[in-house]
């Protein structure tokens, strides 16, 4: 695995938010176990999810945020934290890719689009992408 950062770095604090918990807790589980690195904290709630990153401009590195939630999508989400003057990076992460939604995503000013998959190949790949995009900013 790759690991850009050295044993007196500090965690890559993300803030993931994501309607459903099982993708929550599934991303969550494979970074306690196999990503020293990054530090994974769950919300399914966006309004939530903006208050924290309010609340705390520094206590994340970076949101990590599904596109389609029933409240408000990805999107929506990345318009309310740049409105906000929030400058975090943000990773549209979504299972229901496509090139319209990359090409909207981009243009709306993701950090990066990540599309979900099976198995702990595109978990690893999400790791490596956080990693690369954090240690751009």
């Amino acid at each position: 695995m790759l690991v850009s950062f050295d044993a007196t770095d500090r965690p890559i604090r993300v803030l993931h938010l994501d309607d459903e918990r099982g993708s929550l807790a599934t991303t969550e589980n494979y970074f306690e176990r196999f990503w020293e690195g990054i530090r994974i904290e769950t919300t399914t709630d966006p309004n939530g999810a903006l208050d924290r990153l309010r609340d705390d401009p520094d206590g994340f590195d970076l949101l990590l945020c599904d596109f389609e939630m029933p409240a408000m999508d990805g999107l929506s989400v990345l318009a309310r934290v740049r409105d906000a003057g929030l400058d975090i990076p943000f990773i549209l992460y979504t299972g229901k890719g496509s090139n319209a939604v990359e090409s909207e995503a981009i243009d709306a000013g993701v950090t990066a689009y990540v599309e979900k998959g099976e198995g702990m190949d595109h978990l690893e790949s999400l790791a490596e992408q956080i990693e690369e995009v954090v240690a751009d900013t």
